[in-house]
């Protein structure tokens, strides 16, 4: 569970293993059964491809590993959340590619939003409380007579 805007980074870990004879290294990243990723990182390229809506939220500098055979030598793949907001709620996956061989896992992350004071205010003991009360990101109930 993270807290919604929350200064990070919090990360999202793939472990992997790969030989040095590997080629092709691939790690892409998918969001609640998505079928395009939100994030592909090819060993070859070196810089990862984002989408728009992952772009100010990913930690660049710190969420790809180095290229080449070097990327084989590495067993966990940190994706590095800068801030992260309720509508990134869900199920992640990672999937790890090479010529030879290919695996995958998922995890859910929960995104909250924080709790917040709430006060109420009226004329007094025994009266009517008139006061609206605000409320953030709520869904009225649903209520039948």
């Amino acid at each position: 569970m993270v807290e919604s805007g929350r200064q990070g980074p919090f990360e999202l870990d793939c472990q992997y293993r790969c030989n040095e004879s590997d080629s092709k290294l691939v790690v892409k990243w998918f969001f609640n059964g998505e079928s395009q990723p939100f994030y592909q990182w090819i060993a070859e390229l070196e810089d990862p491809v984002v989408t728009d809506r992952y772009v100010d939220v990913i930690d660049m500098d710190r969420s790809h590993a180095a290229g080449g055979a070097e990327a084989c030598n590495i067993h966990t793949w940190h994706l590095r959340l800068v801030k992260p907001t309720i509508d990134m709620s869900g199920k992640y996956r990672c999937e790890v590619l090479t010529l030879a061989n290919q695996d995958s896992a998922e995890a859910s992350m929960m995104v909250f939003e924080p709790h917040w004071p709430q006060r109420l205010a009226g004329p007094g003991l025994g009266s009517p409380v008139g006061s609206p009360v605000p409320a953030r990101k709520a869904v009225p109930p649903k209520t039948t007579l």
